[in-house]
């Protein structure tokens, strides 16, 4: 018995010793790790028919800020004038244009097509820590 105790106690000396001497390894080795953020636009930001976007639709500089003029116009007691789509964009943009931007908004926005790109975009960033900003969906 008296064997097997010195044997155990040297064992765990000798695996104390060890780690110890890692410890102090460690303290002069510089941790190295990447670290990504990626903001996949909340929900209600990441819709074509927002007037950041609009894509499909000719959009020359003076256009787009006669839409965001009306986009955040709003009435004295605060409320918005042209609240929701297509409000804002009525009488700039054309029936076929409104049509456009609401065809594009399907096919490369809604979130069942979105969230696999954005996967896909994510694992490609290959990073250690990740920060998802606006993430307002599962």
């Amino acid at each position: 018995d008296a064997l097997s105790e010195n044997t155990g106690e040297s064992v765990v000396a000798s695996l104390r010793a060890e780690v110890d001497g890692l410890k102090h390894s460690l303290r002069r080795v510089p941790l190295h790790f990447s670290v990504g953020q990626y903001n996949i636009l909340a929900g209600y930001l990441g819709r074509n028919m927002e007037p950041w976007f609009l894509y499909g639709v000719d959009m020359p500089q003076d256009r787009r800020q006669r839409i965001f003029q009306r986009h955040r116009e709003r009435r004295p007691n605060g409320c918005y004038v042209n609240a929701g789509w297509p409000n804002y964009v009525r009488g700039i943009l054309t029936e076929e244009e409104i049509a456009e931007a609401e065809r594009v908004d399907q096919e490369h926005f809604a979130w069942e097509r979105r969230k696999l790109r954005l996967i896909q975009v994510i694992k490609d960033l290959d990073v250690d820590l990740l920060s998802i900003v606006e993430c307002d969906r599962s």
